[in-house]
């Protein structure tokens, strides 16, 4: 597992690389930052359920932003708490 989470990291590191080359922004966008002039939207508890790649166009947070290439490639540490999840 961790040896995936290599080598998809790797492409992540070069994609955030492309990006600021490219003058990109390099991470995905922020679901509060998109929504922060519109008030609260409220929550739906669903539970656990699989969701298509997709189907996802960015993080909740911005604290979560930099944990992902803008193509959603991990680039956390190996070691870090995010990279075991």
């Amino acid at each position: 597992m961790l040896e995936d989470h290599a080598k998809a990291r790797k492409l992540g590191l070069k994609q955030v690389e492309r990006d600021v080359a490219a003058g990109r922004y390099p991470y995905p966008p922020a679901l509060d930052d998109i929504l922060k002039n519109q008030g609260y939207q409220g929550e739906v508890p669903v539970g656990l359920a699989e969701i298509d790649l997709s189907l996802i166009a960015g993080a909740k947070t911005r604290g979560r932003q930099n944990m992902f290439s803008s193509g959603f490639l991990p680039i956390a540490e190996p070691g870090s708490e995010f990279a075991a999840k």
